[in-house]
């Protein structure tokens, strides 16, 4: 169920983003401005203004507001936080010399209007800038052709639906005219403690900027607790992100930079995100990354460029997206000439083995043929097996010449002339032993003496005639 919160003289003051631009010059000295004031959408703060119908001539005749900070054009919500002398009360002071200040206004009723742009229905409004006063401010608007707002507004009542705060009754203070630094109702915006009466002692006040100096506002203490501890001392409860433990929980997109509990993200096509952690919340929801403008600025003072990230970062890509094509060109060319040179490889490993296969069979038949002795058809078939092949396949000489094929052969040789010596020392060793009817048998030929046997039997045959 909604929680309601309803403030009688004082509340909860919050900044809307939005967008100024030029229209015609009156009179030399008045200069007629177009601003996109509010839309009902939830913008990058979970916050949403609704009931715009019934808020829009409550932008009559309130301040357009402009800080100047040295010879910078336009700067943020600069003022400073002061307790009154008199009452004791504390109040926004103005007085500083870098404080925004009035440089235009919103004149009558009729000046505020609803219209649909983009399919949002925005409270648009046309003001009036004095030119003679603010002759850099519009000089600069010119330049760029719009400038970003921030729409400073009182809350009265308000309710949440589920984190986002809805804000129903609402009084316009003012609308700020932005530095091109300063980001309008970014997300984890810089949070100021007001002191309020009653029971709204919750209540804060959010400015539209990523820069608490740039924005003048005293700088926001972490919010404590104190627990047991003396008087005077209290312990922090502010949680700080670190940006190494970031990367795994934003899988989709590049981590820049941490602060606090706010972490700056960039997509895959260079476009800038933030995401704001809520008080104990351990787990990314996605509907709660949010775009984000940012631009970036090339020189100083009134020379100064400004150029939005998007257009710097798509300049790059665009050279990124050039070479990665080139890349994939040529990385596509180099498979194909890979395929072609693996098929010719192949081709040739297949060509080379049947080369060795056939040098081996070959050497064999010859030997077996040509040696004089028994050589067993055998006895090279460990080198015919697949792992010998290829290794015989492989085979180069020092100028990377093919020579497999004559290693094997000279294999076969070798191994045959092995077997050709073991027969020829077993014929010798079984000539050396010889019987007595053998010796008369050393010669051969026609008049080789007769052997031992024949002598013998010679001599028996004389001897019995």
């Amino acid at each position: 169920m909604s929680k309601f919160k309803t403030v009688q003289s004082g509340g909860k003051i919050v900044s809307a983003e939005g967008q100024l631009r030029l229209l015609a010059e009156k009179n030399g000295w008045l200069q007629r401005v177009e601003v996109r004031l509010l839309n009902s959408d939830v913008n990058r703060n979970n916050w949403k203004f609704v009931n715009l119908a019934e808020h829009r001539k409550l932008f009559a005749r309130t301040p357009l507001l402009c800080a100047y900070v040295g010879d910078k054009i336009a700067d943020g919500h600069n003022f400073t936080m002061k307790k009154d002398t008199r009452t004791g009360e504390e109040i926004a002071d103005f007085t500083a010399p870098d404080a925004e200040r009035i440089v235009g206004y919103f004149a009558k009723d009729e000046d505020i209007r609803l219209e649909t742009i983009d399919g949002k229905e925005w409270i648009v409004g046309v003001g009036t800038i004095f030119t003679w006063y603010n002759r850099q401010l519009v000089a600069k608007i010119k330049e760029r052709g719009s400038l970003s707002v921030s729409i400073e507004t009182l809350i009265d009542e308000m309710h949440h639906e589920g984190d986002v705060a809805v804000f129903t009754k609402y009084q316009i203070l003012g609308t700020t005219i932005l530095n091109e630094k300063v980001n309008p109702a970014v997300v984890g915006a810089n949070i100021k403690t007001l002191q309020f009466k009653g029971d709204i002692q919750e209540f804060t006040m959010r400015v539209a900027s990523f820069d608490e100096q740039r924005s003048g506002l005293p700088k926001q203490e972490p919010q404590t607790q104190k627990q047991n501890s003396k008087k005077g001392e209290a312990r922090t409860m502010a949680k700080v992100r670190k940006l190494a433990d970031m990367s795994s929980l934003f899988p989709a997109y590049t981590v820049l930079a941490v602060n606090g509990q706010t972490v700056a993200l960039l997509d895959e096509k260079g476009r800038p995100y933030a995401y704001t952690f809520q008080d104990n919340e351990t787990t990314v929801v996605p509907e709660k990354i949010v775009e984000v403008a940012v631009n970036s600025i090339f020189g100083e003072g009134d020379n100064a460029v400004s150029v939005p990230v998007e257009q710097l970062v798509g300049t790059v890509q665009a050279r990124l997206d050039a070479t990665k094509t080139a890349l994939d060109k040529v990385t596509a060319e180099n498979a194909d000439l890979t395929a072609k040179i693996n098929t010719m490889a192949e081709a040739e490993h297949k060509r080379r083995i049947e080369l060795v296969k056939n040098a081996i069979k070959a050497k064999l038949q010859y030997m077996q043929k040509n040696s004089g002795c028994e050589i067993d058809e055998h006895l090279c078939d460990n080198m015919l097996t697949d792992e010998s092949l290829n290794a015989y396949a492989e085979k180069v000489d020092g100028d990377g010449n093919f020579c497999g094929d004559k290693e094997a052969e000279e294999k076969v040789g070798a191994r045959c002339a092995e077997k050709i010596c073991d027969a020829y020392k077993a014929r010798t060793n079984a000539q050396k032993t010889r019987y007595v009817w053998d010796k008369g048998d050393e010669n051969n030929g026609v008049n080789a003496p007769k052997s031992g046997i024949e002598n013998i039997l010679n001599e028996y045959a004389a001897k019995k005639n």
